[in-house]
């Protein structure tokens, strides 16, 4: 089986059956209708192509902006997030400076009602002693 039978010529003239029209035959007419149709569809194109592209460049720029904003936003967390940790750590740390500072003072109040108390329960000294 030769292989070149099978391989198709993408660059070779279709052939035209006389029976068939040439679909661009009514684009070119002899008053040039055809050629100004095209020119307004070119132009038609072209400020479409402008406006998309003008559209396209906001959109990068649009992106762009939100980018760093993402990023600068992302930055602000790490620090509130870190300094959130440094206030949570500092009241812990001052809640049980405080609880430590309760305990001590109940003791020392517990200390001198002891000490009251041993004084009223002590017999009176006599002046015979």
């Amino acid at each position: 089986m030769d292989t070149d039978e099978n391989v198709i010529d993408v660059q070779a003239e279709p052939e035209k059956n006389e029976n068939e029209e040439d679909i661009y035959d009514d684009l070119f007419t002899e008053n040039g209708e055809g050629e100004t149709l095209l020119r307004e569809r070119i132009k038609q194109l072209e400020e479409a192509l402008k406006t998309s592209t003008n559209e396209n460049e906001n959109l990068k720029e649009s992106v762009k902006d939100l980018e760093s904003e993402v990023s600068r936003l992302s930055e602000e967390r790490e620090i509130l997030v870190t300094n959130l940790s440094c206030i949570f750590k500092t009241a812990r740390s001052e809640t049980l400076r405080k609880d430590r500072t309760i305990a001590e003072l109940r003791r020392e109040l517990a200390d001198k009602r002891v000490g009251e108390s041993s004084v009223f329960m002590q017999p009176k000294a006599t002046k015979d002693n």
